[in-house]
């Protein structure tokens, strides 16, 4: 779910920090609009996806979601993700407390 009503919204109140971007090609686009290009996984990602499933597990969640991949991000500390994150105040300790 995105937007305003995804977990981590709900949790953490991330979209008073960061409205939501609307540059993007649209979820209707044409398939043909949207330049097509090789996904490539940095070790960085790769690492907060683990990071983000492990959350999932310690706390016995039967699936990832939102708030999880915020968990996972706030622990690869020294990622982009994490720095804009942190300009919000929110730090891992705190995030696990909502949970």
């Amino acid at each position: 779910m995105l937007g305003d009503e995804s977990r981590a919204n709900t949790l953490f109140h991330l979209r008073e920090h960061f409205p939501l971007y609307d540059g993007g090609p649209s979820k209707f686009a044409a398939g043909k609009d949207i330049p097509e290009r090789e996904t490539v996984l940095a070790n960085e990602a790769k690492r907060i996806v683990f990071l983000t499933a492990a959350e999932a597990d310690m706390i016995g969640s039967n699936w990832i979601d939102t708030e999880h991949f915020v968990l996972g991000i706030l622990q690869e500390a020294h990622s982009a993700a994490a720095d804009y994150l942190s300009r919000t105040g929110l730090t891992l300790n705190e995030a696990r407390a909502h949970r």
